[in-house]
């Protein structure tokens, strides 16, 4: 997946679709998901010059930062 991934254009898979919906950021998050490598990129759009594409990327940040903090809070109770 990951040679895929940097195929990738993260910008513009995260300008596709309405104002008011997700457009591709699900399709981003399962991308560093499976390749963390790739979450430098994904950072790197939070400041982009569209709102929209840094909006996005900030919900798949914060999506990517939620299960992290639920993985890690699963394994310190066990």
């Amino acid at each position: 997946m990951s040679a895929v991934a940097k195929k990738i254009d993260f910008a513009s898979e995260l300008a596709v679709g309405k104002p008011n919906s997700l457009g591709n950021t699900l399709k981003i998050v399962k991308i560093v998901e499976s390749d963390p490598k790739n979450y430098p990129q994904l950072l790197k759009l939070l400041l982009h010059k569209d709102s929209l594409v840094a909006m996005r990327a900030m919900n798949a940040t914060k999506r990517l930062m939620q299960q992290t903090r639920i993985s890690l809070t699963h394994k310190r109770s066990h």
